[in-house]
């Protein structure tokens, strides 16, 4: 299975430092090779090049890994259509009152502003349904994970 876009975004940025790593190494070792610098300062120069180079191979190693994690916990679009399907055949069906009691569930409040309409609302989860976000606040933060009670939504309809 594939990758998500967060992952290969953040395996394209990975790999990118890798090879500028690589050419900075190159450069030294052709500045060493032309004696414009010395074997200490060469030592000195590739040593924290070396430790940023393992940093990356290593994360480009969790973010893979991390990718089929994932591809394990999501699921498959056939099967969100099968939902889809059946969820629309289900409320197609239900009568005016049970309409009623999801709507009075899931909307918190409806807004008229000029043409706009804007209707809001939580979609309630069951327990163990998580919310993730990976990197997104940079290539090497953390995953933050947090149980989700509900999911927030905002339509906006247009009366035109």
């Amino acid at each position: 299975e594939s990758m998500s876009v967060s992952g290969n975004i953040e395996l394209n940025i990975l790999q990118e430092e890798l090879k500028k790593i690589k050419k900075q190494e190159k450069r030294y070792g052709l500045a060493y090779a032309n004696d414009a610098i010395s074997v200490e300062e060469l030592k000195q120069f590739l040593s924290p090049l070396r430790d940023r180079r393992t940093e990356v191979t290593t994360s480009m190693g969790l973010v893979k890994s991390q990718a089929e994690t994932d591809s394990d916990k999501f699921p498959k679009i056939s099967d969100i259509e099968k939902f889809t399907s059946c969820a629309k055949k289900t409320l197609m069906n239900l009568d005016f009152n049970a309409k009623r009691n999801i709507v009075l569930k899931v909307v918190d409040r409806v807004a008229i502003t000029g043409n706009q309409l804007a209707v809001f609302g939580h979609i309630p989860m069951d327990d163990g349904f998580e919310l993730c976000s990976n990197g997104r606040n940079g290539v090497n933060t953390m995953r933050q994970t947090k149980i989700a009670a509900s999911i927030p939504f905002e339509i906006n309809i247009n009366l035109n």
